[in-house]
């Protein structure tokens, strides 16, 4: 659900306005919201990706759920109710309250060598797609290239044999003779692959120099649809193929390119979810089930746009700059927006990321810019012009003057 929502009902919850939180599991290990009396019903740690089935919750995260019962500063005790235990898929009260934990790096190093040797070995691999075993990867190589490798080692909670070492030596100096990158970048950007990066780093290098810089810089947000729509199309399908290695058949980049841009403009969800909708009836055989298609939207914008593609989009920017730089156009570097933090905030005219960055929630500032005409307004600026509103008799909801009460209460101290 949308965060300020979310947020909303958390905050009734805790001020007691609301009685009862039915939630999934996921709530109570995320946040700080404990209650007196917790009722648990055979309670699930997420989903499988591949099976869609439910991962049956283990004993140490079930103490910590069990640990919310009870309010500190309020209730002496708290109550958990296990509804019909025998029918539960996991056996969380005989397992160990307790685990040792040790780092997934180190245990990519020992446990699963053989897997990380190939991963490294295998140039063509995309990322995303082993993400635990790309992260590992490509911090290996950066402490390999920067001479810290035998302190990296040196710290593991746990032995690395010899010949282990020697093999993995031995992969890393092959990769180096690859990558031509310079070391901060790679190190700027730890969960892409060097080999991905590099292949941008190429591609750009030599379709600048053959084309010119301006079809590789991505256009602002705001500039005429037309003209960014054709821009982001072609830096999504960029972003796809050499970065996460999608077939050239692939088109979600027609999906994700128009969502991205309207979600950066400002667009409010139910446009969002509207125009996925129609996406979805013009490219499949039956419409599909809007209460499907928001939580789809939902996901897209929380774990794609504001994860992934953050993720990639801050990587090709970089990747770009040093290229324009080898290819004789430092000077357009800094004409390069910063869509990273435009897709973060969903916002990319200063008076919302001003607002936003204000402590407002993207809901509450959508709505503002509505109303507020000037849309290169600082921060400074925008608190004056809520001061000099009437927020009661401004057409928004009550939730959303709530919370910009809250945030110029904050800013007033």
């Amino acid at each position: 659900m949308p965060p300020l929502i979310r947020k909303t009902i958390e905050d009734y919850f805790v001020e007691g306005k609301l009685s009862y939180l039915v939630c999934t599991s996921t709530l109570l290990q995320g946040v700080n919201l404990p209650a007196k009396n917790l009722f648990m019903l055979d309670p699930a740690k997420g989903v499988q990706w591949d099976t869609r089935e439910d991962i049956p919750i283990s004993s140490v995260d079930f103490w910590n759920l069990a640990g919310r019962a009870g309010r500190l500063g309020k209730d002496f005790e708290g109550n958990v109710f296990m509804i019909d235990y025998d029918r539960w898929q996991s056996n969380p009260l005989s397992g160990n309250r307790e685990q040792t934990v040790v780092p997934t790096f180190y245990n990519h190093i020992t446990e699963r060598r053989e897997e990380l040797i190939n991963f490294i070995r295998s140039a063509e691999h995309p990322s995303g797609k082993v993400e635990d075993l790309e992260n590992s990867f490509v911090k290996l190589f950066n402490d390999f290239r920067k001479g810290r490798l035998d302190d990296v080692i040196q710290r593991s909670p746990v032995k690395i044999s010899t010949a282990a070492i020697k093999e993995l030596i031995e992969a890393l100096q092959e990769v180096e003779k690859r990558i031509t990158m310079p070391s901060a970048i790679l190190e700027r950007h730890p969960s892409v692959s060097v080999y991905r990066q590099q292949g941008m780093f190429a591609y750009l290098c030599k379709r600048i120099r053959e084309d010119g810089p301006d079809h590789f810089i991505p256009m602002h947000p705001l500039n005429e649809w037309a003209d960014v729509h054709k821009n982001y199309i072609r830096l999504f399908k960029r972003i796809h193929s050499y970065f996460q290695g999608w077939p050239p058949r692939d088109k979600r980049h027609t999906y994700f390119a128009p969502l991205a841009i309207r979600w950066m403009r400002g667009d409010a969800l139910v446009r969002l979810i509207d125009d996925a909708y129609q996406y979805q009836v013009k490219h499949r055989q039956r419409a599909p089930s809007i209460a499907t298609v928001i939580r789809q939207v939902l996901s897209d914008i929380e774990q794609d746009l504001r994860f992934r593609y953050v993720k990639y989009m801050s990587c090709y920017n970089d990747i770009l700059a040093q290229a324009l730089r080898d290819c004789d156009f430092e000077d357009l570097v800094l004409s390069i927006p910063p869509i990273p933090l435009f897709l973060e905030l969903g916002a990319s005219s200063k008076t919302m990321v001003s607002m936003i960055g204000m402590g407002l929630s993207r809901t509450t500032a959508v709505v503002l810019s509505r109303i507020v005409v000037d849309k290169n307004m600082d921060r400074k600026q925008v608190m004056e012009w809520l001061k000099q509103r009437d927020l009661e008799t401004l057409d928004i909801s009550p939730i959303c003057i709530r919370e910009i009460y809250e945030m110029l209460g904050k800013h007033s101290v």
